[in-house]
């Protein structure tokens, strides 16, 4: 699904499966379509998957995996324990500063706006379904 605010690219014929993101402020961007694909939000699932192919991050990486790595930086390598690698195509993920941020922005934007977001969709088909009967 291609998220777009262009109107222009909805109308070309060679486009299909994409969507509409029609207000300016991305916490209300984050609720329409949120609303619209009816997402949740999982805690457990936070971070999870991988960011370049979207492959499923789960296998933790050995001590032997980790030193041999010439892209883990030598000072992430002595400071950080725990590596996880995605499953797909190997990229390896540590806990540390970009991800304590990814994690209060999720924490503090995020998970509101998509629960109220969901909340809200859930109260609209409740009123639905009440005035069918």
């Amino acid at each position: 699904v291609i998220l777009t605010r262009d109107r222009r690219l909805l109308l070309r014929k060679d486009c299909v499966g994409a969507y509409l993101v029609e207000d300016d402020d991305p916490k209300r961007q984050l609720a329409q379509v949120s609303a619209h694909f009816g997402l949740t939000f999982e805690r457990g699932k936070l971070l999870t998957r991988c960011a370049k192919c979207n492959g499923a991050v789960e296998r933790r990486c050995t001590p032997e995996e980790v030193a041999a790595s010439a892209i883990i930086p030598e000072k992430v390598k002595r400071s950080t324990s725990d590596f996880w690698a995605c499953a797909r195509c190997g990229k390896v993920y540590w806990v540390g500063p970009k991800s304590h941020k990814a994690i209060d922005f999720i924490n503090s934007t995020v998970e509101p706006v998509v629960t109220m977001a969901n909340h809200e969709m859930q109260q609209q088909q409740r009123r639905r379904e009440e005035e069918v009967e």
